[in-house]
């Protein structure tokens, strides 16, 4: 199984938005790749930064 990792960051502010684009288009748009298995999507603020990472299978 190939397992994929991306990171990305924004300022805290627009922490609850790229969330919600996260959430209602990229994930979607992910979940249509062929081969897909599953997507763990972990987010947090560190350091006064939205940090957000997305692992597929």
């Amino acid at each position: 199984m190939i397992a994929r990792i991306w990171h990305g960051k924004t300022k805290v502010e627009d922490y609850d938005v790229y969330t919600e684009f996260l959430q209602k288009t990229a994930i979607p748009d992910y979940s249509k790749t062929v081969g897909f298995i599953k997507l763990s999507f972990l987010r947090n603020i560190k350091n006064n930064e939205g940090h957000f990472t997305l692992i597929t299978y």
